[in-house]
């Protein structure tokens, strides 16, 4: 369980980037996947919600990937941004939102 409930949190829901993802982003960009590009936009995300005293919590799917992305987090953020990596649940978007916020 994500001790949050002192705390502001923000969570960022992703696939890792070794899994694909952003299949539309990619058929416009008229190129197949890119597994760099992907960390590279996480990676942004997770600056731009970084602020002092917020909890990032990045919940990772599949859950099997959270030590892959977990290790491109610590490797590419600062060490005063804390960033906790979690699984999420399984189901459709609305499942593994509901999943991220319970926990």
């Amino acid at each position: 369980m994500v001790d949050v409930a002192s705390a502001d949190t923000v969570a960022v829901l992703t696939r890792a980037p070794s899994a694909g993802g952003k299949s539309r982003l990619f058929a416009a960009l008229r190129r197949p996947p890119d597994p760099d590009l992907l960390a590279a936009l996480l990676l942004d995300t997770i600056e731009g919600v970084s602020l002092p005293d917020v909890r990032v919590v990045v919940a990772v799917t599949p859950a099997a990937a959270c030590d892959e992305v977990a290790r491109l987090i610590a490797l590419n953020t600062p060490q005063s941004t804390p960033v906790q990596t979690i699984g999420q649940a399984e189901g459709d978007l609305g499942a593994r939102m509901r999943g991220t916020m319970a926990r």
